[in-house]
């Protein structure tokens, strides 16, 4: 186990809102993204922050690509952290939870906005179709 999970785990235990609320300082007024996004993922794949996860990843989450981020992160994590209960490849129920609550507040311009497929071009077929 490295550091990091050596260190997250005392904290886990020691404070229960600890990580999400780190996550919400970053995010508010660092201005931290990525380090958000990752102290969320953190707090949803261990089961005694979990209680506290809907209440601050809809304060923390403002965009749609950091709401898709967090879900990549738990996903990327957790096969590493497979030993806090989290199945690899699935997203913990209280995360699902607290993402659908936070989905309907994005309006539609940020969901077209950040929406990462590419568009696809329409090509100019007036002169191709000439006899």
């Amino acid at each position: 186990m490295g550091r990091l999970s050596l260190f997250s785990l005392l904290f886990f235990h020691l404070c229960l809102a600890f990580f999400p609320q780190l996550a919400l300082y970053c995010r508010h007024d660092l201005n931290l993204r990525t380090t958000c996004n990752l102290l969320l993922a953190l707090a949803s794949l261990h089961w005694s922050c979990r209680p506290h996860l809907q209440r601050y990843l809809s304060s923390a989450v403002r965009l749609p690509t950091d709401w898709v981020a967090v879900a990549d992160l738990v996903q990327t994590l957790g096969d590493d952290w497979s030993l806090m209960g989290a199945a690899p490849g699935s997203l913990p129920a209280a995360l699902r939870r607290a993402m659908v609550a936070k989905f309907p507040d994005f309006d539609e311009y940020q969901l077209a906005k950040h929406n990462k497929k590419p568009k696809k071009k329409v090509r100019n077929l007036v002169g191709f179709f000439t006899v």
